[in-house]
């Protein structure tokens, strides 16, 4: 019998768990509001952020948040150190290279003027023969004594006329021989200077390829020496960006989580941070208390200032400004109109 009261009593209570909260005739502990069902305003109240899937105090976020700020500055140092030694190994490897490049410069120069040789001795070579002369043909010599010719002429100027076709022929023969003797001398005197420049060009250029071949040695050997010289500053250099890149990816996981909790502070109504002693400040959240000892700090030093001015003048027999402001002191007057609000905040709360 009483274990059917056990029995009856756990189906009870089951029902009432399944059964919504709010249902007349029921007076059980589901009816009150879990976690689940508060409103943002009521996990504010309760000093709870939204943090990723759920709420968390946002005293405990916070902490978080200032802990992550604390182990993103030493990985800054060493990712700062890292690529001042890759960019020091750097400098290493570039003087290396300029000085390499100083020594090749006159095997560059000699390898230069070797191609420029080569083109001038291909071009020699390749050349074609000079073309041969058009040789003029000498005009046809005057007809011989003929009865023609002295039919035409009469009896007392034919032979004169004659005489002055035979010197004129001459004339044009011997002006065309003269050229054609000029141009064929010319095309010999250009043959023989071709067949020089192509006979010396093509025994050069063997010559000329072997040095271009040896001054292509040595630049390989210098390139190959420059390697060898540099390979363990390019080993320093790989790790030292390796170091680097292993630090950012750290940073950037750190830097995720922090703009999380950001995002989760920023939420939250700038009251209830205050509330909390947690005020955002030039772009970071900052304890008030840290927010004060900077203001209580700075202000005094900016009175300090004003004070050891002011009396400056006067011992001068000059006006102090009334207007003067210290640089900093617009800063100072932002800082301490937060600290008031955050001081009504509490007080209201």
């Amino acid at each position: 019998m009483q274990t059917g009261h056990v029995k009856c009593a756990a189906i009870i209570l089951a029902m009432a768990v399944l059964v919504p909260a709010g249902v007349p005739g029921l007076s059980i502990a589901a009816a009150v509001p879990s976690d689940a069902l508060l409103t943002p305003e009521q996990h504010w109240a309760k000093g709870e952020v939204k943090y990723g899937e759920g709420w968390a105090p946002i005293e405990k976020v916070f902490q978080d948040y200032l802990a992550a700020k604390e182990e993103l500055k030493p990985l800054d140092e060493k990712l700062k150190a890292a690529r001042g030694d890759a960019a020091a190994i750097q400098l290493q490897m570039n003087n290396m290279k300029n000085d390499n490049l100083a020594s090749e410069r006159p095997i560059r120069t000699d390898m230069g003027k070797a191609n420029v040789k080569r083109r001038e001795l291909a071009k020699a070579a390749e050349a074609l023969e000079p073309p041969k002369p058009q040789l003029q043909a000498v005009p046809p010599q005057p007809r011989d004594y003929s009865a023609n010719i002295r039919s035409t002429y009469s009896s007392g100027n034919s032979n004169n006329a004659y005489d002055d076709a035979m010197r004129n022929w001459r004339r044009q023969a011997d002006a065309v021989n003269r050229a054609n003797d000029a141009a064929t001398k010319k095309y010999q005197a250009d043959l023989a200077a071709w067949r020089k420049a192509r006979d010396d060009a093509k025994n050069q250029l063997p010559k000329v390829d072997q040095q271009i071949k040896d001054l292509d040695k040595k630049l390989e050997q210098s390139a190959a020496d420059l390697t060898v010289k540099q390979a363990p500053f390019m080993e320093k250099y790989k790790a030292a960006n390796e170091e680097a890149g292993g630090i950012m990816r750290k940073m950037s996981a750190v830097e995720t989580r922090v703009q999380a909790i950001v995002d989760a502070l920023k939420s939250a109504p700038e009251t209830m941070r205050l509330k909390h002693g947690i005020a955002e400040w030039e772009g970071e959240f900052v304890a008030l208390a840290d927010l004060e000892k900077t203001y209580t700090a700075t202000q005094a030093e900016i009175d300090r200032v004003r004070a050891q001015l002011k009396a400056d003048a006067q011992q001068a027999g000059r006006a102090f400004p009334t207007n003067w402001r210290h640089p900093q002191q617009d800063r100072m007057d932002a800082m301490k109109a937060l600290l008031d609000k955050a001081k009504a905040a509490a007080a209201a709360g």
